[in-house]
């Protein structure tokens, strides 16, 4: 786990009992914790957690929007560790996401370290604005893409119209 942490964030936490508090550090000098990016935050504290055992077998880990200001790539990265964190922990995990990326990825990782059986996958459709309708879409994960590829397919026509008006 701390592996795949570290292919996004190396460093460590330090404490300075000073006025400092907590501060990450990469060795190369230390950066104080509130002036990390969210998406470095997500990474360090679950290897925070981990640290001190506060991650344990079959715990819940709900988690909204993980993928929020993370890059594409630690999106992919972030996805493998939220899946190798449930084999390690047989967690149960819940989250909802609006990213493609971090949906594939949750999707390849859970194939390749084999815990495809264990996810399941739903879809949320709003009736209004009180009322919405949950469908278990596991068996076809497409469902969600392509409502996540509307809003690029429809920006598409919108630059195919401008390209053709120049």
């Amino acid at each position: 786990v701390m592996n795949v942490i570290s292919k996004a964030v190396r460093g460590y936490f330090e404490d300075n009992s000073g006025n400092q508090g907590f501060h990450f550090s990469d060795g190369d000098g230390s950066i104080y914790l509130e002036n990390l990016s969210s998406g470095v935050k997500s990474f360090l504290i679950i290897r925070k957690l981990l640290e001190n055992g506060q991650i344990n077998d079959r715990d819940v880990l709900i988690l909204d929007e993980p993928e929020i200001n993370l890059h594409p790539a630690w999106q992919l990265i972030f996805a493998e560790l939220i899946i190798i964190l449930q084999k390690e922990f047989n967690l149960t995990v819940l989250l909802s996401t609006h990213s493609p990326y971090f949906l594939n990825a949750l999707d390849v990782y859970a194939y390749k370290y084999e815990i495809q059986d264990k996810c399941k996958f739903y879809s949320v459709e709003a009736i209004d604005s009180s009322n919405s309708i949950t469908e278990d879409v596991t068996n076809n994960i497409d469902h969600i893409y392509q409502k996540l590829a509307k809003p690029f397919q429809d920006l598409e026509r919108e630059t195919q119209i401008k390209e053709d008006d120049e």
